[in-house]
């Protein structure tokens, strides 16, 4: 979430020791940074069918509402960052803080925000590669919570089965002993 050489985080990656019982070797492949880029990241990485590690930070950014990244290793010894897309939530419809690990079907990934949406209560998103190489990312809400009975703030990411994406919201819901205690839900088409 913090550390690295601009205090943002890092992606770091643990190489086994040669001998047992040795040290582990830790590389950072990635330190994240303030201007433009995302920043303390707080999910897990996703490993792509290519290789390359896919991740989300809820702050940074062009808009300061987080991204989501990609870290690919075109040579054998260097890693290349890329923002894929910068949320927007000031939009009222863009999604807000991604905490989440992310999901990949083929090339289309998924993942949930934990602010922005028509409610300021997050998103369900999906993000489609562009169709020339070097174009954007484009990004689509599936959903957007409402901050009712539907759930708000999804901190985790989705689970993709049979056609439909599953999830975890950490508010919303029913309120029992004046708490709202979130939902789990199911997204289809």
């Amino acid at each position: 979430m913090a550390g690295g050489a601009a205090g943002g985080g890092v992606v770091f990656e643990l190489t086994p020791p040669s001998q047992p019982g040795g040290p582990w070797a830790e590389a950072v492949l990635h330190n994240f940074g303030r201007e433009g880029d995302g920043y303390e990241p707080v999910a897990g990485l996703a490993l792509s069918g290519s290789g390359a590690l896919l991740g989300t930070t809820p702050n940074g950014g062009e808009f300061d509402d987080g991204v989501v990244f990609r870290l690919s290793r075109p040579e054998e010894d260097t890693w290349h960052y890329d923002i894929l897309y910068s949320f927007d939530g000031g939009t009222g419809v863009d999604g807000a803080s991604p905490s989440c690990s992310l999901i990949q079907n083929r090339h289309v990934l998924y993942g949930t925000t934990r602010r922005g949406g028509d409610s300021n209560a997050g998103t369900v998103f999906q993000l489609t590669p562009p169709s020339d190489p070097g174009g954007a990312w484009t990004e689509t809400t599936l959903y957007s919570f409402t901050g009712g009975k539907d759930g708000a703030s999804p901190e985790a990411g989705v689970l993709l089965q049979n056609g439909a994406l599953y999830g975890t919201t950490s508010g919303g819901g029913r309120k029992s002993n004046g708490i709202y205690s979130g939902v789990a839900f199911q997204l289809r088409r």
